[in-house]
């Protein structure tokens, strides 16, 4: 798979004149050991057996942020998760919401794995989001009000 087989002076070789590769699996994306036997052929006699390993890939899950004007109904906010490879695809789910005025935290609840294998993933970094009502604003009517006058003793 892209690697260069010499001899032992150095004489580069040619795939299946010189040598074989085979390999104990054809599966090249999910987390194990993968064998790699390299046999001499023709005029090369012998065998190499490497072993290499697919590691699991980083995962950043973040719950997201949001803000609004109160209005009373609830502010909720999805996450996103970065470093799925190969098209592959999982959801995280949240659980904040805000109604009143104020701000509380959102998190991530939990993680659909959709076309993604979980065994080939871990989670490296995951980051809470922040969910903030502000209070509605009271815009005048345009109509004057009348002046109060206090009267002093």
């Amino acid at each position: 798979m892209g690697s260069e087989v010499t001899d032992k002076d150095g004489n580069k070789l040619v795939e299946g004149s010189d040598y074989t590769v085979t390999y104990d699996t054809d599966d090249f994306v999910n987390v194990k050991v993968v064998n790699v036997t390299i046999a001499g052929m023709g005029s090369y006699m012998g065998t190499c057996v490497k072993a290499y390993e697919i590691t699991k890939a980083p995962l950043t899950v973040n719950a997201g942020s949001a803000s609004k004007v109160y209005d009373g109904e609830a502010l909720t906010a999805g996450a996103t998760i970065e470093g799925l490879v190969g098209g592959e695809n999982a959801t995280a789910q949240t659980q904040g919401s805000q109604t009143e005025v104020g701000s509380s935290a959102n998190t991530v609840s939990r993680i659909t794995w959709d076309t993604a294998k979980e065994g080939n993933y871990y989670i490296a970094a995951q980051n809470d989001g922040t969910l903030t009502v502000t209070p509605k604003g009271v815009a005048p009517d345009g109509r004057r009000q009348p002046a109060r006058r206090y009267l002093q003793r």
